[in-house]
Order: C-alpha cells, then sequence, then structure tokens
C-alpha cells in the first residue's frame, strides 16, 4: 500500500505544479488510488476482508 501511495503521490504533485488545483486534481487522484488499491488487491489474493476504497466526500 505505501508503495501505491509513493507512486500515486508525485503524480499528484506534477499535477498541481502544472498549474491544475487540487479541487481539480482530486477526482482523478481518486480514481487512480482505486485502481492501484484494486490491483494491489487481486495480487495479495484479496487478504483484506473488506475492500480499500478512497471515497470522494460529498
Amino acid at each position: 500500500m505505501i508503495a501505491a501511495q509513493r507512486v500515486l503521490a508525485p503524480t499528484n504533485w506534477q499535477k498541481i505544479a502544472d498549474g491544475r488545483t487540487a479541487h481539480d486534481v482530486r477526482p482523478e487522484a481518486i480514481a487512480d488510488a482505486n485502481h492501484a488499491f484494486t490491483q494491489l488487491r487481486h495480487t495479495t489474493g484479496d487478504v483484506a476482508e473488506e475492500p480499500m476504497t478512497v471515497h470522494h466526500p460529498s
């Protein structure tokens, strides 16, 4: 999980450094995190009882 976060964070920071706002990047970042955690869950044999999902608060 930490490795996924270490890959995703610089990507998000770069998008913001390129001029996008955190508000604009957030939905894409959440989708990327959910995809990464889904892939991780599949490669670890679904050892987690509940899926790891990042939620976008209203």
